[in-house]
């Protein structure tokens, strides 16, 4: 190899070294660059602003939240609230041995400071369910609010009304105390005829001395608007057999017989009676029985009001022209009880 071609490989391995020692140089410049910026630290001011931004936007959402079921639980409450005032308002009506009124209707009422508001029409069905005055079923629970008692009427297909019932939660007649004190006995015998063995046929309010007739009904003086009645069941059929206001006086019906009898509530079932039904002696006629009630003096129902006073059976054994005593019906009467709807859940 000559001399000149040895100089210029030599050159060549120059050239290539400096390339190379340039090349290295710029790859690792970038490199340093890169590392120096990953592990920069952010100052400690933008550290402290992030810090409290997160913390009042924590606080805010906090009370945001806080208030929300601060409302929530309100309304709750207050629904709750609504709820339990709702509920005392509702009541439950029941009445024991009330009678169907064919010729009028009950009107309830409650009774607060203030004033009497109505609660419902109604009347009783021949099963003794509540209906209203269209005849359909009565809606309960029934509504009054804050009240102090409750009133009870009988109405009249005119409109005329009569207090029956009072009390809260049990309505009872508030002539109780006077009923107390009636008593009284009853005959049979046929005074308006001359016969003397149909003795039978007849039912009277008095007791037969010599040749006259004392009263044998001791009765008060009944509320205004009131009127005695006294009844005969008997063949499965209910016969008035009178209307009167004392047991010293005629009643005022005389539908059976014709003639003069004694001046005592009675009768002799000798004509006019209802067809099928024939009476030739009380006592023969199984399960008869005298009633005498209370009840307002428009009532015009072909069976009796449900206040029975004082009552007795006729049996086989009762015997003719002597007095047979009447026994207080105080169990028998009607009454009424409204409660709250809690009470009969």
């Amino acid at each position: 190899m000559s001399h000149a071609k040895k100089l210029q490989n030599v050159k060549k391995h120059e050239d290539f070294a400096k390339k190379s020692r340039t090349s290295m140089s710029i790859r690792k410049y970038p490199h340093k660059k890169t590392e120096t910026k990953i592990n920069k630290s952010p100052p400690a001011k933008q550290i402290i602003i992030f810090v409290i931004i997160v913390t009042i936007f924590s606080v805010a959402l906090f009370l945001h939240f806080r208030k929300k079921a601060a409302e929530r639980r309100a309304y709750i409450t207050a629904q709750y609230e609504h709820f339990l005032e709702e509920e005392k308002t509702k009541f439950q009506l029941s009445c024991k041995d009330l009678l169907p009124m064919k010729n009028g209707h009950y009107e309830l009422y409650y009774v607060t400071e203030k004033e009497t508001t109505l609660m419902a029409k109604f009347n009783i069905d021949e099963e003794g369910n509540f209906i209203n005055t269209e005849g359909g079923e009565l809606q309960q629970p029934l509504r009054a609010k804050d009240p102090q008692n409750f009133v009870l009427n009988a109405v009249s297909q005119n409109g005329e009304s009569v207090l029956i019932m009072s009390g809260k939660p049990t309505l009872e007649i508030p002539y109780k105390n006077m009923v107390l004190k009636a008593e009284g006995s009853f005959t049979l015998a046929t005074p308006t005829d001359d016969n003397p063995y149909n003795e039978g046929r007849g039912v009277w309010f008095g007791q037969k001395s010599s040749n006259a007739w004392l009263p044998s009904l001791h009765l008060p003086q009944p509320p205004q608007g009131w009127i005695y009645s006294a009844w005969l069941y008997t063949k499965g059929k209910i016969l008035l057999i009178g209307n009167f206001i004392s047991g010293d006086s005629e009643d005022l019906n005389k539908t059976y017989y014709t003639g003069k009898g004694p001046s005592v509530p009675g009768e002799d079932f000798f004509i006019n009676l209802p067809d099928g039904l024939d009476i030739t002696d009380i006592r023969a006629n199984e399960n008869s029985s005298i009633w005498v009630t209370l009840q307002p003096t428009w009532y015009t129902e072909s069976y009796p009001f449900p206040f029975t006073i004082l009552g007795a059976e006729i049996t086989t054994s009762t015997q003719t022209n002597t007095p047979i005593p009447l026994k207080l019906a105080i169990e028998s009467l009607p009454y009424c009880t409204i409660s709250p709807i809690s009470w009969t859940m």
